[in-house]
């Protein structure tokens, strides 16, 4: 407790008295100082003083130790200046210094006292109470950043100690001088066993040099040194740490050997795909020959010579499916293949999928049944990828059937589910599960439709399961006849093509019970769709800090679309109005999007407002030629096209969509004044912004144009001949064809009342001369307010 207090007292009051070494080779200026610090009659002496004359004699004192404080005079004869301030401060690193001179000059000053100098008297200026002052500070500002000094030193060797990273400080002798806790435990030593021994690893300062170490226990860690230089209790020493890399070694050794096999893996599929690729040509005309001489075009064969030539075929046929396996496999692992998906009407998906197979399956002796409820949800995927995926299962199903196959479809609202949930699958009506042989199955509220493909056959071995997807696999299960020579590729393929749409397809199976294989994709939200791409498109946007153009094009009439055409003509629409903007006017990385139940197509480019309204003429014209045919007659969509702008007009997803429905709407506008040079200004300003304009030169001329025409807003001025602007506005409001008009008007004058009078027919006053960019944006809004949002 003592030993606190005695801590915060000050410098002053923990000694009385002060001594005070003066180095000065003048004794007119010793004598002075001398003077200055000598007691007053009756006060007890605070200082006592001691002389040097020149530098050497300064120094053998200070070596001599028991001094509180130097006053320097740095004008010495041995040496000038700040060299002998670095010749005492060297000396003296805990000694307060403050430097004397006879010359007043700032730049040295600085200097001095950026070196450590406490403070900078010049003689001339000196008296007692400065003397004295200086003196006193000096000391306490040592004492203040000796104290901080060491609390710092303190903290910094507690955070060293505690570092998870092994440390260790040396001398320049590489003797070492500290260890922390983690040093400990790398070296496998206590810190007194490691304490003035020699560090025997490799130092090189700021390089990173690896080192293996010894433990005890026979293990061997590999550690990664680092070493630089620092100040360490007022020595410069080496301060050396030592990372353990040892399991960071292990994963990079890990990771070299992944990469090596996904490299060996890339060069066997390029390779595959290469020779499968090559073998194409030759092979057809294997084939062509051997059809040749079986139809008998290069002369007659015998029986024997046929049956030699129909064997070749076959195999050259099962040879050409291998290669087109190999190609597709190739291509869908290389992500070559684009995937194209769009809405897939399940009902016709699925008929046209038994159809197919409906003659084989009979000729095998085998029963499709196809089980689905009423109203099925389509499917968000690529029609020709999933007819693949399918064609491929419901073969393999009839490779091992005995009697009958099941597609099923049933909901799921998990895409992790994985087990079929029984209470969901329909059934047929009077049959049991010995007689289900294809089951598809799709609940209307599910988020994902999963399509099932189940036989009846023999089942697989469990242990063989685990495999199944793999390349070149083939489960041995009993077959009949001499048995199917696959490539083992097709359920690869599948799961590569199911892979590409980020859904889900796997199997179950027993022995004796049949197998079944289930496959889980998105249902079709058109909704979501849209909004994602935008979403998309935003953060892309937000992320690299470019502008975004929004481009909409709507049809107004999509409603009379759908109902007097066939939902599938509506589609096609859609996605031929698509193609031909993404292929003519889009770089491969800007997308166009759909939402057709609403009748929207939107495109998103990085573009600011000039290339956005160029981009924009151009898809107004491809728009302005979708049709569609309906059940007696080709069907014209009527079409409008609006544009909005990231972050310009907006950062947010649905008020973009609002504004560009907004500016899509055919904003009509009446100009009424009699000046008609002023009429010219306003409708050229406007038709070029997309304006429908229409003029009138007096009152009554406006009032009928307000009616036949029908505008969203009037701009009319208010001194006119015959019928002011006030008597139109009176007429407007009274006319019920024109009472919800929005009107702004137009004057010159500014009198006393005339905005209350303005209001008083809910009218926009704006003077005269007009602001376009004012007026501009007095008209957006009132044409906006009238039209209403746009909801998605």
């Amino acid at each position: 407790m003592a030993s606190d207090q005695n801590n915060n007292l000050s410098y002053r009051e923990r000694t009385s008295v002060l001594k005070v070494l003066l180095i000065e080779d003048k004794q007119k200026d010793r004598d002075l100082i001398a003077n200055y610090l000598m007691p007053a009659l009756g006060e007890a002496s605070l200082y006592m003083v001691e002389f040097s004359t020149n530098l050497t004699r300064g120094l053998e004192r200070i070596k001599k130790r028991g001094i509180d404080v130097i006053l320097l005079d740095i004008a010495l004869p041995e040496s000038h200046g700040l060299e002998a301030f670095r010749f005492v401060s060297e000396e003296a690193p805990d000694i307060p210094i403050v430097v004397l001179t006879g010359i007043e000059n700032t730049m040295l000053a600085h200097q001095t006292l950026k070196l450590g100098a406490q403070d900078y008297l010049v003689k001339d200026s000196i008296n007692t109470q400065l003397l004295k002052r200086a003196i006193d500070y000096a000391c306490e500002r040592k004492q203040l950043q000796m104290e901080l000094s060491a609390a710092e030193e303190k903290k910094f060797k507690h955070i060293i100690d505690k570092n998870l990273d092994a440390m260790v400080v040396l001398n320049e002798g590489k003797k070492i001088l500290f260890v922390n806790d983690a040093a400990e435990r790398l070296f496998d030593e206590t810190q007194t066993a490691l304490l003035n021994q020699n560090f025997e690893y490799p130092v090189e300062i700021n390089k990173n040099i690896q080192i293996e170490i010894l433990q005890k226990t026979g293990k061997k860690v590999v550690g990664e040194i680092r070493a630089s230089h620092i100040e360490w209790e007022k020595k410069n020493d080496i301060l050396v740490t030592i990372r353990d890399v040892t399991e960071f070694q292990k994963v990079e050794s890990l990771k070299s050997q992944i990469n090596e096999y996904e490299r060996i893996s890339k060069l066997k599929d390029q390779f595959l795909g290469t020779v499968s690729h090559e073998l194409r040509t030759p092979l057809t005309i294997i084939r062509g020959a051997v059809g040749n001489m079986i139809d008998g075009i290069v002369g007659d064969l015998t029986e024997q010579q046929v049956r030699v030539m129909q064997i070749a075929n076959n195999n050259v046929s099962r040879l050409a499916r291998i290669i087109d396996d190999l190609l597709d496999l190739s291509r869908l692992e290389s992500e070559k293949v684009r995937i194209n998906p769009r809405q897939i009407d399940m009902d016709s998906f699925i008929e046209r999928i038994i159809q197919s197979f409906q003659i084989v399956a009979q000729e095998k002796g085998l029963v499709l049944i196809e089980e689905r409820p009423k109203k099925t949800p389509s499917l968000f995927a690529d029609p020709d990828m999933l007819s693949q995926v399918m064609n491929n299962l419901i073969i393999n199903a009839m490779r091992y059937a005995h009697s009958k196959i099941i597609i099923r479809v049933q909901k799921a609202k998990s895409l992790h589910k994985t087990e079929e949930d029984d209470s969901d699958a329909l059934t047929l009506s009077g049959k049991t599960e010995k007689n289900r042989h294809a089951t598809v199955s799709v609940s209307g509220n599910a988020e994902y439709v999963q399509i099932s493909v189940i036989d009846d056959g023999p089942g697989m071995p469990k242990d063989q399961m685990g495999d199944l997807f793999n390349k070149f696999v083939q489960i041995n299960r009993p077959i009949g006849g001499a048995g199917y020579k696959g490539t083992g590729l097709g359920l690869a393929i599948c799961k590569a093509i199911i892979d590409q749409h980020q859904g889900k397809i796997w199997a179950k199976s027993k022995q004796g019970e049949g197998s079944q294989f289930h496959v889980m994709l998105s249902h079709y939200d058109e909704a979501k769709i849209f909004y994602a791409n935008l979403n998309h498109a935003l953060n892309e946007a937000a992320i690299s800090r470019a502008a975004l153009c929004v481009i909409l094009g709507f049809v107004s009439n999509i409603e009379e679309l759908y109902e007097k055409s066939d939902h599938e003509s509506v589609q096609a629409m859609f996605e031929e109005a698509q193609t031909e903007i993404q292929s003519k006017l889009l770089r491969k990385e800007e997308k166009v999007s759909y939402y057709s139940n609403r009748g929207v197509i939107m495109v998103m480019v990085h573009a600011i407002r000039d290339g956005g309204e160029s981009l924009k003429t151009k898809i107004v014209g491809v728009m302005s030629q979708m049709k569609c045919y309906g059940r007696d007659r080709e069907i014209v969509a009527h079409t409008s096209v609006g544009m909005a702008l990231y972050p310009e007009e907006s950062d947010r997803a649905a008020s973009l969509l609002n504004i560009a429905y907004q500016n899509a709407q055919s904003r009509k506008v009446l100009i009424i004044d009699d000046e008609q040079s002023i009429l010219d200004m306003i409708a050229v300003l406007l038709r070029v912004r997309e304006y429908t304009v229409e003029t009138a030169v007096d009152g009554e001329g406006g009032l009928d144009l307000a009616v036949s025409f029908a505008p969203d807003v009037i701009v009319l001025d208010i001194m006119m001949p015959g019928l002011n602007g006030w008597d139109v506005c009176r007429r407007l409001r009274a006319d019920p064809r024109t009472k919800n008009v929005a009107i702004i008007v137009l004057t010159a004058s500014m009198e006393a009342g005339i905005e209350d009078q303005a209001r008083s027919f809910n009218a926009v006053l704006m003077g005269k001369p007009y602001d376009p960019k004012k007026l501009l944006d007095c008209l957006k809004k009132e044409s906006q307010a009238r039209q209403g949002e746009f909801r998605f």
